[in-house]
């Protein structure tokens, strides 16, 4: 249902309805899905501004490159304010996803607009995440845990709790991986983190990209708390030479000392 008049708005209704048919005059990859929506969209304009209001479900399809058994959206955008009341994935048996919360998209008219989002998961590809933020370092691995988001866009805050098997971190392979810890805004402070391969080893490789070769050094790993104290510590074998331009692997093991 479509109506006019100085602030037209539209109603669609929709039950198997192929998703690609919509997504596919979008050019934002993160707006475009496949599968078969069920659900009710509402949308109407008020001069520069867009309100939307939707309650979708999504089943069998593929967000993102991750396949999914159902995806559901339910959610409301008015005044540049998106309420996120519930967006969910799942993927019987090995994977689920879910978030609430709400996240501005410009500044209210006081000047201060709030971010507050709370999302938790199962089994959630690392490759997945990675395609939202693609200019960072590869991620690879699969974690559970929650994330917990606040503050504003200029300062955002947030709460973690994570395990990671078989991560991946750039060229460094860290195994079965569990931190949790908070950022404030300025300082991120990690109240723990461990990294364990079978052998209790980290693995990896090292470039030289200076113009000196570099002689008799190992490969360290610490971490530390807030007060930099060390928590543990990880070295590699001596290298004896490494020339400009030269990767070498390396082997991590932790010191029984710490």
């Amino acid at each position: 249902m479509i109506k006019g008049g100085s602030n037209p708005e539209g109603r669609f209704k929709m039950s198997n309805f192929d998703a690609e048919i919509i997504t596919q005059f979008l050019k934002d990859e993160h707006l475009k899905f496949s599968g078969l929506i069920f659900g009710e969209i509402w949308i109407q304009s008020t001069g520069d501004e867009l309100d939307l209001d939707a309650d979708l479900s999504l089943k069998k399809g593929m967000y993102m490159g991750e396949p999914v058994d159902e995806m559901v959206l339910s959610c409301l955008y008015k005044n540049g304010i998106l309420h996120l009341d519930d967006i969910s994935m799942t993927r019987e048996g090995s994977m689920g996803l879910q978030a609430n919360g709400i996240i501005p998209f410009r500044q209210n008219q006081t000047g201060h607009s709030s971010i507050s989002l709370k999302s938790s998961f199962s089994n959630l590809s690392m490759e997945f995440i990675h395609r939202f933020i693609p200019n960072f370092f590869t991620l690879k691995g699969y974690t559970s845990g929650f994330l917990h988001l606040k503050g504003s866009p200029e300062k955002t805050q947030f709460k973690y709790n994570l395990e990671i098997n078989e991560l991946l971190f750039d060229v460094v392979a860290l195994g079965h991986f569990t931190s949790k810890g908070k950022y404030d805004g300025r300082r991120l402070f990690v109240e723990s983190a461990r990294s364990v391969s079978e052998d209790g080893s980290i693995t990896g490789k090292i470039r030289n990209g200076g113009e000196k070769i570099f002689e008799n050094f190992r490969i360290y790993a610490l971490i530390k708390d807030e007060d930099d104290n060390i928590l543990d510590i990880s070295s590699s074998e001596i290298f004896h030479a490494m020339k400009p331009g030269e990767v070498f692997e390396f082997k991590m093991l932790a010191s029984p000392n710490i």
